[in-house]
């Protein structure tokens, strides 16, 4: 069982960042660094409008759903996404966003088949949960393959982008649908702890997320759309590796859920996170190593110079590898206080470095910036862990035994 899951989710997660990259490739060639940088702000203003959802309808249904049932919780999550997408409409609104509705647009599937994700991963269905992320890029790509290749000059670019992945997440959930048939109408009365749980999570995740993208906006006001577009698609790259960290703390995740303890904890962060570490390791020898010609190649002509971009990236892709597992042992413990915390304290860093370092040093010094902010948050989650989940420092130094014990296990 732990085997399938294991496998299972690493296949549909490589599988599924092999096409997402794919997508972005079609993006920047047919975008160009600006049209690049222009749909990446839209994506992190969909990115931010999922972090609001997900304060209801999102891990925290994972921890929730073996102990109250999909019954009791999937109402309360529709109709809390209905609330956070209405807000998003009346800010943007007043904030004369032009480009309001297409975020909006996106977000709406998105949010529901987020919610969808949650219920079959809390239900231990990772299957379904894989087979409908998989769904979900395989048809994004699909579709913007079709809309550049044949469908091109209806509308603007940018708008029939956001056309495609929005109907690529719309289908994704009709697909989910058969996972939860068996569900029966739920109830208006939610638990109680979906919204105190949901809390203290999401505010991690809001400041997570503020780690992730925020450096974007930044870019787009100190350099331009064009810089934007660039260091996004170094960002992407950076996402596509970061599938060994995420893939296995999702199954570590739900392991923890359904069989808590400190010692099944520790042995659990001993092997997967030596296998994450060492496989993100040997992606960032990989892409260290690719002449520029490789992504001038995929990426069109407005990308070239683009191995000067995602080099100095390369430092924090490692650091958030390390950080990964551990960050999600102290989600599955409930201990979002202090996920919170450190990820406060690594967005400060890097906020304030990066005010410093991009009006100085370009897209390097953002990237300088999240190595320092990454670092932090690293540091005070493995502190966290040491002093009060019975954790030592010996577990978190990668072994490549216990990697390999995992891939014979998975294989």
């Amino acid at each position: 069982m732990m085997r399938n899951a294991v496998f299972g989710t690493l296949m549909a997660r490589l599988l599924a960042a092999a096409a997402g990259f794919l997508t972005v490739v079609l993006c920047s060639r047919y975008l160009g660094a600006e049209g690049r940088g222009t749909l990446s702000l839209l994506l992190a203003m969909v990115q931010l409008m999922m972090i609001g959802n997900e304060f209801v309808g999102g891990s925290t249904l994972v921890n929730l759903t073996p102990r109250y049932g999909v019954q009791r919780l999937w109402p309360s999550s529709y109709l809390w996404l209905a609330v956070m997408l209405i807000a998003a409409g009346v800010l943007l609104h007043f904030l004369k966003d032009d480009h309001a509705w297409m975020a909006l647009l996106m977000a709406a599937p998105l949010g529901l088949l987020t919610i969808h994700y949650s219920l079959l991963q809390g239900l231990g269905n990772m299957r379904g949960r894989n087979r409908a992320q998989l769904s979900y890029e395989l048809l994004r790509l699909l579709f913007i393959a079709c809309w550049f290749l044949l469908l091109r000059g209806w509308i603007g670019d940018v708008q029939g982008a956001v056309l495609c992945f929005a109907l690529a997440a719309f289908l994704a959930w009709i697909m989910t649908l058969p996972y939860l048939r068996d569900v029966k109408a739920g109830s208006l009365k939610p638990p109680r702890d979906l919204f105190t749980a949901g809390w203290w999570s999401q505010l991690g995740h809001l400041v997570q997320f503020l780690n992730y993208r925020a450096a974007l906006f930044l870019i787009d006001g100190y350099l331009g759309s064009g810089d934007t577009g660039r260091y996004s698609n170094a960002l992407v790259i950076a996402d596509a590796v970061w599938i060994f960290g995420n893939s296995l703390g999702s199954v570590a995740h739900m392991r923890m859920v359904l069989r808590p303890g400190a010692s099944y904890a520790r042995n659990l962060l001993r092997r997967y996170h030596s296998l994450s570490v060492v496989g993100t390791f040997i992606a960032v020898f990989i892409l260290w190593m690719l002449p520029d010609g490789v992504y001038t190649a995929l990426f069109g002509v407005a990308f070239k110079d683009f191995r000067s971009v995602l080099q100095p990236l390369l430092p924090v892709i490692l650091l958030l590898s390390a950080s990964t597992l551990p960050s999600h042992l102290l989600h599955a413990a409930n201990d979002f206080k202090h996920l919170l915390l450190a990820n406060a304290a690594g967005w400060a860093v890097q906020f304030v470095l990066s005010l410093w370092l991009i009006p100085r040093m370009g897209l390097t010094g953002a990237a300088i910036a999240a190595s320092f902010g990454f670092l932090s948050i690293l540091l005070l989650v493995w502190r966290r862990l040491i002093r009060s989940h019975s954790i030592k420092v010996a577990d978190f130094i990668p072994r490549l035994d216990y990697a390999w014990r995992l891939l014979r296990r998975m294989f």
